[in-house]
């Protein structure tokens, strides 16, 4: 496997906060350019998805949202470029916890090189019923775990909508399982879960790989209790992935990419990296 070139990506995530206006007509709009991911990192990350075999019947999907892991976004999209979802639902770390709920959505069309990111409000207006799920316009704005994905996942799918959701880092199966059953009777046949994490963090590439060990035999294990205590940024978001899956019978699981942002980087000294396992659950 070769990655293009990326070096200096590893930085652009944490100033990708992006600034925002709202328009002054009935339906919001949140110009969010993003603009620290150019069309050309998303479109060689679209061309490296290219060379991945598509996986039968997906259903949902562990992503990161670095940038320096922007190949690695495009090749595990990649891998469900068969899939004809209506929507999509990108659910990841409030890494600050700044959330008063558990869950925080938004009702936002968000924007990017003039590409529009439009909600279907009917699922967006049954989720804010459920238990513990606000709506917070300005916590969105500012978390680059669900907005980092929007432009490579309309490459592939330019007539998706998205729901944004982020989580608590507190972990509780019994809301992570209530979720999945929620996103399971909402989305359509061929709609898609993408759980955005990143794993291992600030730690050297042994230390790292260590850690990882554990990750990936939680998965192995296929079992939501597993996967609480592994070192991730959102073990919560993993967990709602898997039960959806397991919701929709696809039992089955391929490890698309497995590296870190040391390999990525060809830094193997590093003291502070991260590490990324790329997920498909999919049917037979």
């Amino acid at each position: 496997l070769k990655y293009g070139t990326i070096r200096g990506f590893q930085a652009l995530f944490f100033s990708i906060m992006p600034s925002f206006t709202v328009s002054r007509d009935a339906s919001p709009q949140r110009a969010a350019p993003l603009e620290v991911i150019s069309p050309t990192v998303v479109d060689v990350a679209f061309r490296r998805g290219q060379d991945v075999s598509p996986l039968p019947k997906v259903a949902s999907f562990v992503m990161s949202h670095h940038l320096v892991a922007a190949n690695l976004m495009g090749r595990v999209i990649g891998a469900a470029r068969n899939a004809r979802p209506q929507t999509i639902v990108i659910v990841g770390p409030d890494h600050p916890n700044r959330g008063t709920t558990r869950f925080t959505t938004s009702r936002t069309t968000w924007m990017w090189q003039g590409q529009r990111y439009a909600p279907p409000q009917r699922i967006v207006n049954a989720l804010v019923t459920e238990p513990d799920v606000q709506v917070d316009e300005s916590l969105i704005a500012e978390e680059h775990s669900v907005l980092t994905p929007l432009p490579f996942l309309q490459r592939q799918f330019p007539r998706a909508q998205f729901v944004l959701l982020t989580v608590q880092s507190n972990f509780d199966m019994v809301a992570a399982q209530r979720m999945s059953e929620f996103l399971n009777r909402v989305l359509g046949q061929h709609d898609l879960v993408f759980a955005i994490v990143d794993f291992s963090h600030y730690k050297n590439l042994e230390a790292t790989m260590a850690d990882d060990a554990l990750s990936l035999a939680a998965f192995a294990q296929a079992s939501l209790s597993a996967l609480q205590s592994i070192p991730a940024d959102s073990p919560m978001s993993l967990a709602i992935a898997m039960a959806f899956a397991q919701l929709r019978g696809a039992n089955e699981q391929t490890i698309v990419d497995h590296t870190n942002g040391a390999e990525l980087t060809g830094n193997l000294a590093e003291t502070s990296t991260t590490s990324y396992i790329d997920i498909v659950f999919h049917g037979k």
